[in-house]
């Protein structure tokens, strides 16, 4: 493998660590309560052509994640960690919107939106999907 074989392969590696870290609906705190609520991430399993899963553990106070490593380890009876939303930095929110003209100004409605939810992860914890 030449050098530019390896920078193709390790930026590959941290686009599928970062996608992992966005999953597929919004889930904040004081939110509706969930235990190891299963969501997709955008981290695509290349053997089963599946996305990864994060669980999430939600109680109207704090948010916790158990991502796929952490599952299959559980799963296997193995010691397992879920990782804590930090209690200062989470239910960031965002509006994305899509409207029917280029200048936002000039816009007369709205033809898509979406919202979003951004979380802390505390003390430099992160998520693994493998």
């Amino acid at each position: 493998m030449d050098l530019e074989e390896k920078r193709e392969a390790l930026r590959q590696r941290m686009i599928r660590f970062v996608r992992y870290h966005v999953q597929d609906y919004s889930v904040i705190v004081n939110g509706e309560a969930r235990s190891e609520a299963e969501f997709l991430s955008n981290t695509l399993n290349e053997s089963t052509h599946k996305f990864y899963p994060i669980y999430v553990d939600q109680d109207g106070s704090n948010i916790q994640l158990l991502d796929n490593y952490n599952y299959q380890r559980k799963r296997r009876g193995q010691g397992y960690e879920k990782v804590k939303v930090s209690g200062e930095l989470n239910n960031l929110l965002a509006r994305d919107l899509i409207v029917n003209s280029a200048a936002t100004t000039a816009a007369t409605g709205i033809e898509t939106y979406s919202y979003s939810v951004m979380h802390l992860l505390e003390d430099g914890k992160y998520l693994r999907f493998e």
